[in-house]
C-alpha cells in the first residue's frame, strides 16, 4: 500500500504517469527501485535533473492517515521516504538545506547549529515529519501513541555523547499540530468568503508560522511562552472573524434599508399617479378574438411590494439569526487547543488544523469497520446524518462508507486515496451509491483481491485494498488477485472503462476476467427451483406466545412424540448430513402451534439441503429442517401442489415486473418453470451449486458483507449451464458416488471425485486455465491437461 501510494504520486509528479513508451517503463521501474530495501544506490544518479525532481515531489508532498490509530502507516510511509532520501541524496547536502529554509527564520541559526554532526536519518526524519505527514483519530490514546512511535523513531538516530549537555541528545520536536485528536468525519463547515480579509489571512499565517517555530522549539520554557502566544492569537483570530461578521452583516443590513427607501418611494410614486392599462387582443383555440385589459399600475406595484417584504424579511432575518454560523465556526476555531492532550476536537478541518487548504496528495489507512447494528455507533451515525455533509450515504451504511467520500473529498487534484477495508466495500448493497459516486467523480486506479480465506479483520472479514484518484487522466481500472501474502499476486486484469455496461459490477466485484457473466446459455436456478428456507421451531408470535421454545421440541433419540427426523445448517457438510435430530410432530402443538411449519410437499421426495453457510447434499427420505436450511425442489416435482407460499413466490421472483400479478399469470408462469425444471436433474444442480466455481460466483454477487453466507436471493439469481440430461448423468454418476461414500462414512475422503466435478464445472463455464488458478490457486492440472480435459 505504502509503496504503491508514493510510486504513483511520484508518477504523477513527474509528468509519466501517461508515459507508456520503454522510457516510461524504465522510470516506473527506477521509481519502484527507491523504495526497495534490497536495492542500493540511486537509480537516477546519472540524472540531476530527475534527481532534483524527485527530492523536490518528496519535500512537498502531503499525506494523511484520517483514521491513525497507532500510527502503523504513517510510519510506513516514513521509513519509505527515509529510504528514497538516502538513495537520492546520500549526503543529505540537498535535503538539510531545504529543512533549514523552511524553518523559521528567528530560530533557523540556532536549528542548523542544534543539527550539525547530527545523523543524516534523523534530519531527514525531521524534515518528513515536520512538513509531509500528518494524522487523524478520534481517540486521545492512538495520537498518544503514533506520537510516541514518531518521538522513538527519532530519538533511536540520535548519537549519545556524555562530553556534551545533555549528551547531545536533541528536544524531540512536538508533533501537536502534526497528529491531532479530532472526529475526522465531521467537517468543521465554511466560513464565507467575505470574511476572509487581509487581516485574517495575516493571522492565520501567524498562527501556523508559530506552530511551526513551536515545532522546533528546544525547550519547555520557550514552548511555554510560544503556547501561550498561540492561544492568543487564535483568540484575536475569533475576535476578528467576528468583528469581520457584524460588520458584513451592518452592511447588509445598510443596503437592503438602502433599497428599502427606495421602494417605498417608487410605491408612493406610482401610487399618485393615474393607472395605465393595456388593453391586448389574442385569438383563442376556436379562433375567437378575445380582448384583455392588462392593469400595468398594478402589477408594478405588486412587484415591487413583493421585493419590499422581501427585503424586510432579510433585515430582520440578519438582525436576528436563528443560527450564527460564522460566528459557531469562529469560536471552535478558537477553541480548539492543540496542546490539550486529554481531549478531542468534535470536527476536523484540515486548513485550520494543519494549514492546509488544497487537500492532500495521498490519504491512506485503514478506516473503521464497524456493522451499521452495532452498538457503539448509534450516537455516531446520528451526528455524520445531522451534518449533512455526506451524499453516499445508503440503506444500512457502515463508517466505511463515510471515511471513504470524506477522504476522496480531502484529495487534491492527482491526489491518491489508497484504503484497506473490509471486501464489504465492494460486495454490499449499502456501498452501491458510494460506488456510483467514485465512477462519476474519480478514477478507480486499482482493487487488490484476496483469497477468502486471507483474514487481517475480525473473523468472516476478507480485505481489499483499493486505490482510487481523484483525475481527469484517463485511468485503467486494474483489479489485482493476491494469495495468502500481499506480496503474491496471481493474475492482474485490466477493466475496460468504454463499456458502460454493468460498469460498476466490473470495476469493484471480484470478477475473474474483464467480467463475470457466462457465455454460455445458462437458466437462473430460481427459475428451476422453488427455493424455501425450512421450519422457525418456535411458538407461533400470535396465536400460542411464549408456550415453547426450540428447545422444547427436539430430542437426541426418536421415541413416540419426538418421531420426526430432523437437521439443521450445523447437521450438513458437503455431500451428506452429519447428524440427525428428531422432532417432535403431531402433538397439539406440533406443528400447529408453530411460526412457521411451512408445507409438507417440501420435505416430500427428492430436494437439495443447502445451509446459509454449509454446502449442500441430497435427500429423498423426508427429513425436516429449519430455517437454517436453503431447500430446493424443482417446479417439477411440486406440481399439482396447491401451496399459497408457492404462487406467491413465482410472483415474487419469477415475472418480469413490478405491481401485482393475476392467477392467470401466476398459474402460466408456474406451467412454464416446471417444464424448464424437466430438463434439468437435481444431482446435477447439487454437483455445480457445490463447485468451487459456485462458490467464488456466489461470494462475487453477494450483496452483504460476510463471506460464503448466501440469501434466498443468491441462490435464485445463480445460473445453471444448459446442458443435455446425457452430460447432465456425467455429474449425476459422480455425485451418486460421493454419495454413498459419504453415507457409509461421512469421513470418507472423497475429494478426487469432488475435484473432478470442479474441473467439470470449470469446462461447463467455459473458463480460462488463468482463470480457474485465481478460484483455484493449488489447480493441480497443468494448462495443457485443462485444455485435454472433456466431460465424459
Amino acid at each position: 500500500m505504502v509503496n504503491e501510494s508514493l510510486i504513483e504520486y511520484l508518477k504523477t509528479a513527474l509528468g509519466i504517469e501517461d508515459k507508456n513508451d520503454e522510457d516510461g517503463d524504465e522510470i516506473r521501474d527506477d521509481i519502484r527501485a527507491l523504495f526497495d530495501y534490497n536495492k542500493e544506490g540511486n537509480p537516477f544518479e546519472d540524472d540531476g535533473k530527475t534527481t532534483e525532481g524527485i527530492i523536490d515531489a518528496i519535500e512537498k508532498v502531503k499525506i494523511l492517515d484520517p483514521a491513525c490509530g497507532s500510527g502503523a502507516f504513517p510510519m510506513g510511509i516514513l521509513h519509505k521516504l527515509v529510504l528514497a532520501l538516502h538513495k537520492l541524496d546520500p549526503d543529505n547536502k540537498i535535503w538539510q538545506k531545504r529543512l533549514l529554509e523552511r524553518v523559521p527564520a528567528e530560530i533557523r541559526e540556532e536549528t542548523e547549529k542544534s543539527l550539525r554532526n547530527k545523523p543524516l536519518d534523523y534530519v531527514r526524519k525531521l524534515g518528513l515529519i515536520e512538513n509531509c505527514i500528518y494524522g487523524v483519530d478520534i481517540q486521545e490514546i492512538a495520537i498518544q501513541i503514533s506520537k510516541l512511535r514518531f518521538f522513538i523513531s527519532l530519538l533511536v538516530e540520535q548519537e549519545i555523547d556524555d562530553t556534551k549537555s545533555n549528551r547531545d541528545v536533541r528536544p524531540l520536536p512536538n508533533l501537536e499540530t502534526k497528529f491531532v485528536a479530532a472526529n475526522t468525519l465531521i467537517g468543521l463547515g465554511k466560513l464565507p468568503e467575505e470574511l476572509i480579509d487581509s487581516e485574517i489571512t495575516n493571522l492565520s499565517r501567524k498562527l501556523f508560522d508559530l506552530r511551526e517555530e513551536i515545532f522546533y522549539s528546544n525547550s519547555r520554557r520557550l514552548k511555554q511562552t510560544l503556547e501561550e502566544k498561540e492561544e492568543k492569537l487564535r483568540e484575536n483570530i475569533e475576535q476578528a472573524l467576528q468583528d469581520k461578521y457584524h460588520k458584513v452583516i451592518r452592511m447588509k443590513i445598510k443596503k437592503l434599508e438602502i433599497e428599502a427607501n427606495e421602494l417605498n418611494k417608487t410605491l408612493l410614486q406610482l401610487k399618485n399617479e393615474p393607472e395605465e392599462i393595456e388593453t391586448v387582443v389574442t385569438t383563442n383555440l376556436f379562433g375567437e378574438r378575445e380582448t384583455k385589459k392588462i392593469h400595468k399600475t398594478k402589477e408594478k406595484i405588486n412587484s415591487l411590494t413583493r421585493r419590499l417584504n422581501d427585503c424586510y424579511k432579510q433585515i430582520e432575518e440578519l438582525k436576528n439569526p436563528q443560527s450564527d454560523t460564522s460566528t459557531a465556526i469562529a469560536h471552535k476555531i478558537a477553541s480548539w487547543d492543540p496542546f490539550d492532550q486529554n481531549t478531542h476536537a468534535d470536527w476536523f478541518d484540515p486548513e485550520w488544523m494543519f494549514g492546509i487548504r488544497d487537500g492532500f496528495d495521498i490519504v491512506i489507512g485503514n478506516p473503521p469497520y464497524v456493522r451499521a447494528d452495532h452498538p457503539s455507533v448509534v450516537d455516531v451515525r446520528k451526528q455524520i446524518m445531522q451534518s449533512n455533509q455526506y451524499i453516499t450515504l445508503y440503506e444500512k451504511w457502515d463508517l466505511m462508507v463515510p471515511f471513504y467520500e470524506k477522504s476522496l473529498l480531502l484529495l487534491k487534484e492527482n491526489g491518491l486515496n489508497t484504503f484497506i477495508a473490509s471486501n464489504s466495500i465492494t460486495t454490499s448493497k449499502f456501498s452501491y451509491r458510494l460506488q456510483d459516486w467514485v465512477i462519476k467523480n474519480y478514477k478507480v486506479f486499482s482493487i487488490d483481491h484476496f483469497e477468502d480465506n486471507m483474514q487481517i479483520f475480525e473473523a468472516g472479514v476478507v480485505p481489499v485494498i483499493t486505490i482510487i484518484q481523484k483525475t481527469k487522466n484517463k485511468v485503467t481500472p486494474h483489479k489485482i488477485y493476491r494469495t495468502n501474502e500481499f506480496p503474491n499476486i496471481n493474475r492482474i486484469v485490466e477493466v475496460d472503462t468504454t463499456d458502460l455496461t454493468n460498469l460498476r459490477e466490473r470495476i469493484f466485484k471480484k470478477s475473474f476476467s474483464g467480467h463475470f457473466y457466462p457465455n454460455i446459455k445458462t437458466a437462473l436456478l430460481g427459475d428451476i427451483c422453488y427455493l424455501s428456507v425450512g421450519m422457525v421451531i418456535n411458538s407461533d408470535e400470535i396465536s400460542a406466545a411464549g408456550e415453547f421454545t426450540k428447545v422444547d421440541l427436539i430430542s437426541e433419540t426418536k421415541n413416540k412424540i419426538n418421531s420426526k427426523p430432523y437437521i439443521e445448517g450445523k447437521n450438513l457438510k458437503r455431500y451428506c448430513i452429519e447428524k440427525i435430530k428428531y422432532l417432535e410432530w403431531n402433538t397439539k402443538r406440533v406443528p400447529s402451534k408453530l411460526r412457521r411449519p411451512t408445507f409438507p410437499a417440501l420435505y416430500k421426495g427428492e430436494k437439495i439441503f443447502r445451509g446459509r453457510v454449509t454446502e449442500g447434499t441430497f435427500d429423498d427420505s423426508g427429513i425436516l429442517c429449519n430455517d437454517s436450511i436453503v431447500v430446493f425442489k424443482r417446479f417439477i416435482d411440486l406440481k399439482n401442489v396447491k401451496e399459497r407460499s408457492i404462487s406467491v413466490s413465482i410472483s415474487k421472483n419469477n415475472i418480469i415486473g413490478k405491481g401485482s400479478k393475476t392467477s392467470s399469470q401466476v398459474e402460466k408462469r408456474r406451467k412454464e418453470l416446471e417444464e424448464l425444471s424437466k430438463n434439468y436433474l437435481l444431482k446435477y444442480l447439487l454437483a455445480v451449486i457445490n463447485s468451487k466455481y459456485a462458490i467464488a460466483y456466489l461470494n462475487n454477487f453477494r450483496k452483504h458483507r460476510l463471506v460464503n453466507y448466501f440469501y434466498l436471493d443468491d441462490f435464485r439469481n445463480y445460473p445453471i449451464p444448459e446442458l443435455s440430461l446425457e452430460k447432465q448423468e456425467v455429474f449425476v454418476k459422480l455425485v451418486d458416488k460421493i454419495l454413498l461414500a459419504k453415507k457409509q462414512n461421512s469421513q470418507a475422503d472423497t475429494k478426487h471425485l469432488e475435484d473432478k466435478i470442479d474441473i467439470m464445472v470449470y469446462k461447463l463455464y467455459e473458463l480460462t486455465y488463468e482463470e480457474v488458478k485465481i478460484i483455484d490457486p493449488a489447480f493441480a492440472l497443468t494448462e495443457k491437461e485443462y485444455e485435454k480435459f472433456e466431460i465424459e
